[in-house]
């Protein structure tokens, strides 16, 4: 069984394997990302299919083998206009708020262009209230 869930502002994919209930999270590379169940019909499958995608990274397709956690890479996404991932870095940080709840922010930049000595233009986009939020998405 696969169970979507959130933590610390991120959606988890956590494996629960029915028979003995041990569990683990899919992993995934980079600090901020935005998975996604794909078409999975067949219960009685090892494998699991999702997309995956972040502010950096083109949303692709993986299947996943619970048993084994390898991931393969199903469908790659498609480079709009010669994009290079590589120029551009994303970060996972935390701000304080008044009432001492820690507030996910997602940083994206270009590695060349940017310094952090807080001389660099900042957009600033969110949303969190009543419980929704902003998933880091490639756009």
């Amino acid at each position: 069984m696969v169970i979507n869930q959130r933590q610390g502002g991120l959606v988890q994919l956590k494996v629960v394997k029915l028979s003995d209930k041990s569990e683990h999270n899919i992993e995934f590379p980079e600090a901020a990302y935005y998975p996604t169940f794909g078409g999975n019909p067949d219960f009685n499958s090892n494998l699991v299919r999702f997309t995956y995608q972040s502010l950096t990274t083109q949303k692709s397709v993986y299947d996943y083998d619970m048993s084994t956690r390898e991931r393969k890479l199903a469908q790659a996404g498609r480079n709009p206009g010669g994009y290079d991932a590589k120029l551009y870095q994303s970060e996972r940080v935390f701000a304080t708020a008044g009432d001492g709840v820690k507030v996910p922010i997602t940083l994206v930049y270009r590695k060349d262009k940017f310094r952090k000595d807080g001389t660099n233009p900042l957009y600033l986009y969110g949303y969190g209230a009543y419980g929704d939020n902003e998933d880091p998405w490639f756009s």
